[in-house]
């Protein structure tokens, strides 16, 4: 699904880290950063692109980018779904045209975006910090 954000958007979409050299003439890319650096990052971004690999994951980025008060736009995934409200914590999309539609109404409606962004932080912080984690691997070793 980046493709088309970046024929959309160019050198206005930032990537970073490996493996994305031959984009650099089409969107700006970046070397990676040290993971310090990361929250600065998602603070500068009006949007965080998060996209999957495989439909029943749900990757780090997700709790980092809300985490930093960022307004998320991801594909759809089964597992991201069960955790977050679509379009009050973050916003999903289904398919590449979607994506497009998604990020142009995000970024021309920014009270909203906001808004999505402060809802997504405070459901990461009440509910999947990594204190909580731990509290549940802990409740189930307790069991065994």
């Amino acid at each position: 699904m980046i493709l088309p954000l970046i024929k959309e958007y160019g050198k206005k979409v930032h990537l970073f880290g490996f493996g994305w050299e031959n984009f650099r003439n089409i969107c700006s890319v970046h070397e990676p950063v040290f993971w310090y650096l990361q929250p600065l990052i998602y603070s500068y971004a009006k949007i965080s692109l998060n996209f999957h690999r495989f439909s029943y994951v749900i990757n780090y980025r997700t709790f980092e980018a809300l985490a930093c008060k960022t307004f998320l736009l991801s594909d759809y995934t089964n597992e991201l779904e069960k955790l977050f409200e679509n379009k009050r914590d973050l916003v999903m999309a289904y398919d590449e045209k979607e994506i497009i539609e998604l990020a142009q109404y995000y970024l021309d409606n920014e009270i909203e975006r906001d808004k999505i962004a402060a809802n997504g932080y405070e459901k990461v912080i009440k509910n999947h910090t990594f204190k909580q984690r731990a509290k549940q691997v802990y409740d189930v070793i307790k069991l065994l």
